[in-house]
C-alpha cells in the first residue's frame, strides 16, 4: 500500500503527464472550430466580428435588436438568427430569447488550414479528401489574418488579381470560369506582401461551387 507522500507524488506525477500530454496536442485538436461568423450587427456583444471562426463553448450576446448570420459546420446550414443569446456547443447551437429568421441548408464547406511554410492541413468538412479540388469559380473566406488581395496563377501567368475590402472572395456570377487544370492562389497582407502560394486543381466545370475556407495561421 502506498503512504500518503508517495500517493500525493504519484498524483502529482500523473496530474503533470496529463498536463504536458494535454499542452502537446494541436489547437485544432483541443478546440476545433464549430461556425463561421459571416455577418453582425446591432448586438450587445461587440467582441465578434465578421469572418471569424467561433469554437465550442463560445457565447454571443445579441441583445434584443442583433442580427447575426452564421454558417454551421455540423449541420451545412446558413443561419439568420435576430436578438437573444447564441451559444455553441461541439455538436450544435442554442438560442435563447430570439429567433431564426433563416435556416438554410447548403453545400458542406472545405477548409484549407496552412502552416507558415503554406502546407496544406485542412480536409473537406465530411469528407476525407487530401487534396483540394475546386470547381472553376471557387468562392474563398480568410480567417486568421487580414487579407488584401488575391492572385490566381496559371503556370506563372496571371489569371485572376482582384482586390478584397472584406475577407471573402466570391466568383462573379457573369465571368467565364476556369478551365481544368493546376492553379496557385497567391494570398496577399498589407503592403502587397504575399502570405501564402497555395496550388489547387480544377477538375469540376459548372455548378455552385462550396466555400473554401482558408485558416492562415
Amino acid at each position: 500500500m502506498l503512504r500518503k507522500s508517495e500517493f500525493t507524488m504519484t498524483l502529482w506525477g500523473l496530474s503533470l503527464a496529463l498536463f504536458i500530454a494535454v499542452a502537446g496536442m494541436p489547437g485544432d485538436a483541443m478546440a476545433a472550430p464549430v461556425a463561421l461568423i459571416i455577418d453582425i450587427s446591432g448586438a450587445a456583444d461587440n467582441s465578434v466580428e465578421p469572418f471569424t471562426e467561433v469554437e465550442a463553448g463560445t457565447q454571443i450576446d445579441l441583445g434584443k435588436d442583433g442580427r447575426l448570420e452564421f454558417l454551421d459546420y455540423n449541420s451545412c446550414k446558413n443561419v439568420i438568427i435576430s436578438g437573444g443569446r447564441l451559444a455553441f456547443t461541439d455538436k450544435r447551437y442554442s438560442l435563447r430569447g430570439g429567433k431564426v429568421m433563416k435556416e438554410a441548408r447548403g453545400r458542406c464547406p472545405k477548409v484549407m488550414a496552412l502552416d507558415k511554410n503554406a502546407r496544406v492541413g485542412g480536409v473537406r468538412l465530411r469528407s476525407s479528401a487530401n487534396s483540394l479540388r475546386l470547381n472553376d469559380k471557387p468562392s474563398f473566406a480568410f480567417t486568421g489574418h487580414q487579407v488584401t488581395r488575391i492572385r490566381i496563377l496559371s503556370k506563372g501567368n496571371e489569371v485572376l488579381s482582384v482586390p478584397l475590402q472584406e475577407p471573402q472572395f466570391q466568383w462573379p456570377s457573369r465571368a467565364e470560369g476556369l478551365a481544368h487544370g493546376s492553379y496557385v492562389l497567391e494570398i496577399q497582407g498589407k503592403n502587397g506582401s504575399p502570405l501564402k502560394q497555395v496550388p489547387f486543381q480544377v477538375t469540376k466545370q459548372g455548378g455552385k461551387s462550396p466555400l473554401t475556407i482558408v485558416r492562415l495561421k
